[in-house]
């Protein structure tokens, strides 16, 4: 089996920049006397901050190699703003859905050494993949190389 690598969907975070450009550009509007918008100048402060984290945020996201879910023989990889994480896969104990809020994610159970249990959420749509998908990738890697 080859390496298996998720990442972001690129279109979803350029959409989020372009939420978030807008949002400053309607909060700077507003702090500068835009008169269509209702409200004080709190109003256009909170828009630059709610749009300047939606332009970070995502803009990060975009970074090579920033954030990403890797699938290989020996190891799952979990990257996440820039912080690599290595998960043999016996100690992957199992791999469910469950519900988080409205959204439905893939729960991953490790144990290591010390036998403490930790649970990681994948989100199947910052991937751009279905659930299922997934599950299968994750599920396959897990009984090929789970093995002690």
């Amino acid at each position: 089996m080859i390496a298996v690598t998720l990442r972001p969907q690129r279109l979803r975070m350029l959409g989020w920049l372009g939420v978030g450009g807008a949002l400053v550009v309607i909060g700077l509007w507003k702090l500068n006397g835009g008169p269509w918008l209702p409200g004080d100048v709190s109003l256009g402060w909170f828009c630059v901050v709610l749009g300047s984290f939606a332009i970070l945020l995502p803009g990060a996201l975009l970074l090579p190699g920033s954030w990403y879910l890797r699938a290989e023989p020996g190891r799952l990889t979990l990257c996440v703003f820039f912080r690599i994480r290595f998960y043999r896969w016996p100690d992957v104990r199992s791999i469910t859905v469950a519900g988080v809020g409205t959204d439905r994610r893939v729960m991953v159970d490790f144990s290591g050494a010390d036998q403490n249990v930790r649970t990681r959420a994948f989100s199947p749509r910052l991937y751009g993949v279905t659930l299922e998908q997934l599950v299968d990738v994750l599920s396959r890697y897990r009984e090929h190389y789970g093995a002690v």
